[in-house]
């Protein structure tokens, strides 16, 4: 009875999301996510008092800010356009045919091959422990991630998503465009002037000294990853550390300076010769 009552409340609930006027894909609304050793979290759930019946953040295209519950929402209307699992239609539509085969579901404390991570930030926003991993097996519970970010993969794979999405493998180039060019009210950065921030579909703009950057961070208790695409330069880059308390944006940044620097010479060198 009490799980007839569950599953007739969560329906009723995606339907006043999903069916609510003027509801566009991409408006953003703001939740906190709560973790808990060893708990388990029902996305579907668990976070409905916080966005129902609310009003947004600003008007639909006046603004953006970022919340794993945008991303919640968009996974309740895939699976219900789909009448499947959102990881079925991740694994259908991109995973195989895009050959991303160290990419998997974060569904399971149990990941094969996973490191040691460090969570200094996670023990003081959640009260997890230092080290998030114990004899092979997570402390908590991932997949509270789901669509916001619930996936484990390589820096590989990460390059390989990266030069499909952007040469128009994974979606068409007028879609392409419109994710890049969707940004609200950019902020630039009072330290550096050369510096702009924005937000597309899904996507950091930046604009840095290296030139204009495509990218996104990732942050997880104990740890932290990235993925740049530099358009001018034709280089993408991606990193993972097995902490959550890191200058990955700087580090990956030096990293970038160095391979477009080289590659740079390189195609000078080779243009000389010629």
């Amino acid at each position: 009875m009490h799980i007839k009552t569950g599953i007739h409340e969560a329906r009723n609930a995606r339907n006043r999301l999903i069916r609510r006027k003027n509801v566009v894909v991409t408006r953003i609304i703001f939740a906190a996510n709560e973790l808990r050793p060893g708990g388990i979290v029902d996305v579907t759930d668990g976070w409905r008092h916080l966005v129902l019946d609310r009003e947004p953040l600003f008007p639909v295209g006046e603004g953006f800010h970022y919340s794993d519950t945008s991303y919640f929402l968009i996974g309740m209307i895939i699976e219900k356009a789909s009448r499947s699992t959102y990881f079925n239609e991740l694994a259908r539509r991109l995973l195989v045919p895009l050959d991303l085969d160290q990419t998997t579901p974060l569904d399971q404390r149990v990941i094969a091959g996973i490191v040691q991570g460090h969570a200094p930030e996670s023990e003081r926003l959640f009260g997890l422990p230092d080290k998030v991993v114990a004899d092979g097996v997570l402390l908590f519970d991932p997949s509270l991630e789901w669509t916001g970010g619930g996936l484990v993969t390589t820096s590989e794979d990460m390059v390989r998503w990266a030069v499909a999405l952007f040469s128009g493998k994974v979606i068409r180039q007028q879609q392409v465009d419109r994710m890049l060019n969707s940004i609200t009210r950019p902020d630039y950065f009072a330290d550096a002037p050369d510096r702009r921030y924005g937000y597309g579909l899904g996507i950091n703009v930046v604009h840095t000294s290296l030139g204009v950057a495509y990218r996104h961070g990732g942050f997880f208790p104990g740890y932290n990853s990235m993925l740049a695409y530099f358009p001018d330069a034709g280089i993408t880059i991606a990193m993972q550390v097995n902490t959550d308390r890191s200058n990955i944006q700087e580090h990956l940044e030096a990293i970038a300076s160095i391979v477009i620097s080289k590659t740079s010479c390189d195609r000078s060198n080779v243009v000389g010769r010629r």
